[in-house]
C-alpha cells in the first residue's frame, strides 16, 4: 500500500497522558504506521476544571506534539471542552469529508502491531459495497472458535475502527429522527437484536431525553436503520483498557483480563454481504445472561472490562436513576 492508499488515523484524546502514549505507541509499533498521517484532537478543559484536570489537559497536548512515527502528525486543541460526542462527530466528518475513509481510535484503546494493516485491507476490500457501513476491531462477545477469520453483524464498533464517507454521511444526529425512522420502517426490533435483547432502543429514547450524550448509539442506530452491516476480526485487534484513576467513569480497578489480543495478523477476505447469524446469536446471549439476569456477582466483574465504554455510560446511568432491574450494559466515557 502506498501513502496515498492508506487511511488516516484519528486519536481523540482529553486528559489522560499515560493512555495517549501508549495508544501512540501502539499504533507506531504497526507496520503501516510510517505511510499513515495521524491527527490528534485534543479536546479542552471544562469550565469547571481543576488545576489537576487543566494539568493534565496540557499534559496530553505535550504528548500528542512529541508523536513520531508517522508521515505526518497534525494536533487539533480544542479551546474549550466539547465532550467526546461532539468531538467525535465534529472530527470524523471534518476527517472523512477531505480523505474520503478514516481510522478512529480512542486514548484508552490498547492495539494490535496488525491493527492498521486490517483497517486499512478492509476499507479497500468493501470500499464499494455500500451496505458495509463500517470495520470494527473488538469482538468482545465471539468465541473465536466458532467463526471464520472475520465475520458481519449490524452493531458498528467505537473503541477503534474505522470507515468511509459514504457510511459516515448516513450518520444522524438527531435521536428522534431516529426512533421515529426505525418506527416507521419497521426497524425497531432489529436495533433490540430482533427482541432478543431490550436495551438498545431504550439507551436510544435516553439520548433523546438527554440522559446521556453519545454518539455511538446514534450511530449504531443509524447503521441498523439503513440495515447496514459491519466487518470484524474474530479475535480483538483493539481492547478496552481505559480503567483506574484519571478515567471519566471507568474509575474502578480494572478487573481480571479476559480478552487478550490476536497473536498474529487477520487474513480479509470479502464475505457474502450476510450477517453472521452466530454472531449475533453470541452478542445477545452475552448481554442477556450478563446484564439482563442470570450472571452471578464475580463473572458479571470479570467481563465489565470488555464491553464498550458507551455501554458502560449508559448503564451508570441507569443504576444512578435507580433503575437496576433494567439494567443493559454501561458506555461512552464524556469529556
Amino acid at each position: 500500500m502506498s501513502t496515498m492508499d492508506l487511511a488516516p488515523i484519528v486519536v481523540f484524546a482529553y486528559r489522560r497522558p499515560r493512555l495517549l502514549e501508549r495508544v501512540l505507541e501502539g499504533l507506531a509499533a504497526n507496520d503501516l504506521a510510517p505511510g499513515s498521517r495521524l491527527i490528534i484532537f485534543c479536546d479542552g478543559p471544562k469550565a469547571n476544571a481543576t488545576d489537576a484536570d487543566r494539568d493534565a489537559v496540557r499534559q496530553v497536548r505535550e504528548v500528542a506534539r512529541s508523536a513520531r512515527g508517522f508521515a505526518d502528525v497534525e494536533v487539533v486543541e480544542a479551546p474549550e471542552n466539547k465532550g467526546l460526542a461532539r468531538s467525535v462527530i465534529d472530527g470524523v466528518t471534518r476527517v472523512v469529508e477531505q480523505y474520503g475513509r478514516v481510522i478512529v481510535v480512542e486514548e484508552d484503546a490498547v492495539v494490535s502491531p496488525h491493527f492498521l494493516r486490517f483497517m486499512n485491507e478492509a476499507l479497500d476490500t468493501y470500499a464499494m459495497d455500500e451496505q458495509v457501513f463500517s470495520v470494527g476491531s473488538w469482538s468482545y462477545y465471539v468465541d473465536p472458535s466458532t467463526l471464520g477469520a472475520t465475520y458481519l453483524i449490524r452493531y458498528p464498533d467505537s473503541l477503534a475502527w474505522a470507515t468511509w464517507e459514504r457510511s459516515w454521511r448516513l450518520f444522524e444526529a438527531d435521536g428522534a429522527v431516529l426512533h421515529r425512522e426505525l418506527r416507521q420502517r419497521g426497524r425497531l426490533q432489529a436495533l433490540d437484536a430482533d427482541g432478543r435483547v431490550s436495551y438498545f432502543s431504550r439507551m436510544l429514547r435516553e439520548q433523546i431525553k438527554g440522559r446521556i450524550d453519545s454518539w455511538a448509539i446514534r450511530w449504531t442506530a443509524s447503521c441498523v436503520l439503513h440495515g447496514g452491516s459491519n466487518v470484524f476480526p474474530c479475535a480483538p485487534l483493539a481492547l478496552n483498557r481505559g480503567f483506574g484513576a484519571g478515567a471519566t467513569h471507568e474509575t474502578g480497578a480494572d478487573p481480571s483480563a479476559t480478552l487478550e489480543l490476536a497473536q498474529g495478523p487477520i487474513a480479509v477476505e470479502h464475505l457474502p454481504l450476510i450477517e453472521s447469524e452466530e454472531a449475533i446469536v453470541q452478542w445477545a446471549r452475552y448481554i442477556r445472561f450478563h446484564f439482563e439476569g442470570g450472571s452471578d456477582p464475580s463473572m458479571k466483574g470479570r467481563i465489565w472490562r470488555s464491553l464498550p465504554r458507551w455501554l458502560k455510560q449508559w448503564y451508570a446511568k441507569q443504576k444512578s436513576a435507580g433503575r437496576e432491574g433494567t439494567t443493559g450494559p454501561p458506555g461512552e466515557r464524556t469529556s
